[in-house]
């Protein structure tokens, strides 16, 4: 398969995630280094008068955390430019884009030899002192106000690995993933005010660390994820309004080590629901989740082993009753040949891309009898980058 398109990030440490916004216009990198960094899909104006979207612009960075951030993601654009990052600092934060653009409006305002000093009198205080900050210059041409650090969140007791918004019909929330075990749900109740994100609930998820969490999409369950984290077991949780707690639903057994990333597809249509695994066993495996039609909370049959049978899962609040699910595994892919990282569902949930330490990316797709086949293959391009202009002249 053929490389779109690629360019330098001046990162200058490990990249550990990268997110598009809703639209596929933005991108934001984080990495060990600390930073954040926003990018736009920049509209090149040719020859002909038209515009050929080619070009990955740095629009912003800065120092998000204290520590390596481990992810950062996108809410929904319809609670404004919004994301949400984690760290091995232990805390969550909460950024939004203040969306004031300079260009060289302030040079022209008040003219001068200085033009860091024209725009020092345009911006405000922190916004100048953060870009020269960051990148020991300035640059008039490409002055953008700093995201705004709206809220933090502390209450982890070890590193967050993971983090999450939920879908937008249950509002702006978010989940967190820590190695305390614990999945954390927050709520910002007012979202004009992003300053106030108030703990909802939390609850022990894995006892030997919780790494990832996807939400459920669909808008007809039950609020849903799924945790997978050190133990070799993926557990999907769902709110029950009944007990207004979250509860334990299933149990996905069948890795043999730590789960790195597990992913909810969306649904489209489907009567049933597909999740992907990915671990540190090398293997790539597909769910097929089958919830109880009318959505009411009731016993839990399990068939994750291929076998149906029922049992019960425990949870904190007793012989609580739990969501009906059927759980079938319909596929385990060995295609990888080290640790699998990710896996992502494209926006049908028709595809499943998985990537690991092999350095290939594999392309998953479903046949007319039900069987997952690899499709593509995209294996690393280990090629000398071609030069690129230095760091400082995409610098904030």
């Amino acid at each position: 398969m053929k490389i779109m398109r690629r360019f330098q990030s001046h990162h200058n440490d490990f990249i550990h995630d990268t997110s598009f916004d809703l639209y596929g216009k933005r991108l934001a990198t984080c990495s060990s280094d600390r930073k954040i960094k926003i990018w736009t899909l920049g509209s090149k104006r040719c020859k002909d008068d038209t515009y050929d979207d080619s070009e990955w612009v740095l629009e912003s960075e800065w120092s998000a955390h204290q520590a390596s951030v481990w992810k950062v993601t996108w809410a929904h654009p319809e609670f404004g430019q919004i994301i949400a990052s984690c760290s091995f600092d232990r805390t969550v934060s909460i950024w939004e884009d203040q969306g004031v653009l300079y260009h060289r409006q302030a040079e022209a305002q008040a003219p001068s030899l200085d033009p860091a000093a024209n725009v020092r009198s345009a911006l405000p205080e922190n916004a100048f002192a953060s870009c020269v900050a960051s990148s020991g210059s300035y640059n008039a041409t490409s002055v953008r106000e700093s995201w705004r650090n709206q809220a933090q969140l502390v209450d982890s007791r070890e590193s967050v690995h993971d983090v999450k918004f939920a879908p937008r019909h249950l509002g702006l929330r978010l989940a967190t993933a820590s190695g305390d075990g614990f999945v954390r749900m927050y709520e910002a109740i007012d979202v004009v005010n992003l300053s106030h994100w108030p703990l909802q609930e939390e609850f022990l998820a894995d006892r030997d660390g919780a790494i990832c969490i996807s939400w459920n999409q669909s808008r007809i369950d039950p609020p849903t994820i799924v945790v997978g984290g050190n133990s070799n077991v993926v557990k999907v949780w769902g709110y029950s309004n009944a007990f207004r707690r979250w509860q334990a639903v299933v149990e996905l057994q069948g890795h043999n080590d730590a789960i790195h990333d597990v992913c909810w597809a969306p649904n489209m249509g489907r009567s049933f629901h597909l999740v992907a695994t990915a671990s540190k066993d090398r293997v790539v495996r597909i769910w097929e989740l089958r919830f109880k039609q009318d959505g009411t909370l009731g016993d839990v049959t399990n068939t994750s082993t291929g076998t149906l049978s029922t049992s019960a899962v425990n949870t904190a609040g007793g012989n609580s009753q739990l969501p009906r699910c059927i759980v079938k595994l319909v596929a385990s892919k060995h295609h990888h040949d080290a640790e699998v990282w990710r896996v992502e569902w494209n926006v049908t949930g028709t595809m499943l891309a998985s990537s690991g330490d092999d350095g290939t990316v594999h392309m998953w797709k479903c046949d007319c009898d039900g069987n997952w086949m690899c499709v593509s293959t995209i294996a690393g391009d280990l090629e000398p980058f071609p030069s690129q202009p230095t760091p400082h002249d995409n610098n904030i």
